[in-house]
């Protein structure tokens, strides 16, 4: 049974706060976030991947990440790349604001 978005998006802000740059595409993938998940008692599947990708881009759409610095725009913003914002660090850093 895929997972709700109530359930994940704790799980992604948890894994950004521990993880501010890294690439998309490898977070649902990553060692933290799948023992989160158990940790979680949540059954995470390959299915969920594409609710993550969604939370991503509501998180990049509240300005909590942008694109990060890729191989090809070294300091740049470029996809899959991520960072958290200034604003994020301080969304992520006060509990009530979750």
């Amino acid at each position: 049974m895929a997972l709700t978005h109530a359930q994940l998006r704790p799980v992604v802000l948890a894994y950004l706060k521990c993880n501010p740059k890294g690439q998309i595409g490898l977070i649902s993938r990553e060692d933290f976030f799948r023992k989160r998940s158990k940790e979680l008692e949540l059954n995470y599947s390959v299915e969920d991947d594409s609710l993550v990708q969604e939370i991503l881009h509501e998180l990049y759409l509240e300005r909590i990440i942008i694109p990060g610095a890729g191989p090809n725009i070294p300091g740049g913003m470029e996809w899959p790349s991520y960072r958290l914002t200034a604003y994020g660090k301080t969304v992520l850093s006060t509990p009530e604001r979750l």
